[in-house]
């Protein structure tokens, strides 16, 4: 049961980080800043919630 917790949770932090990304990526497309900025960002918040999800993991794991 805790495996399917922890599935779903990640699965809808991954959903969350992916919205997240298109909106931060539709307000910089709106301030117009330039396509290396467009890029980095979304791949940093990507990036913080996949090291997010890992840290959570290895914290439930261990509890």
């Amino acid at each position: 049961m805790g495996f399917v917790c922890r599935g779903v949770f990640s699965f809808s932090l991954y959903r969350f980080s992916i919205f997240s990304s298109l909106f931060l990526l539709r307000s910089i497309e709106l301030v117009r800043i330039s396509w290396d900025c467009y890029f980095l960002g979304g791949f940093m918040i990507l990036l913080f919630f996949f090291l997010l999800d890992l840290w959570m993991r290895c914290w439930l794991l261990k509890r």
